[in-house]
């Protein structure tokens, strides 16, 4: 039932959690300096903030809870970006282009 979900992960590459969170619709808090960093646009698909920075993390969650119209329109981003970058017809073509890329060039 949450609304916001915060990940100030310090190490992390691809997270399965930001993913799932992003396809369930739920405004992003994450580390800017992890791999999230790539799968989030600040302000657009999710905030980005120093996981480092207490005052940081604050400030961010402070916006997704005072500003209804910014949580709501990144929420639906989150959603519609997740599901269009890792669809299983995506993935699949990433997946060819990468093999052909290796055989090519070995």
């Amino acid at each position: 039932d949450a609304e916001i979900i915060l990940l100030p992960s310090l190490f992390e590459s691809f997270s399965y959690t930001c993913a799932e969170a992003m396809a369930g619709g739920k405004a992003v808090i994450a580390s800017s300096k992890t791999g999230m960093a790539e799968m989030l646009q600040h302000r657009e698909t999710g905030v980005l903030v120093d996981a480092e920075n207490i005052t940081a993390i604050a400030e961010g969650i402070r916006l997704l809870i005072l500003d209804n119209e910014l949580r709501y329109t990144i929420s639906e981003n989150a959603r519609n970006s997740i599901t269009t970058k890792y669809n299983n017809h995506q993935l699949k073509e990433q997946y060819i282009y990468f093999y052909k890329s290796v055989v090519n060039t070995g």
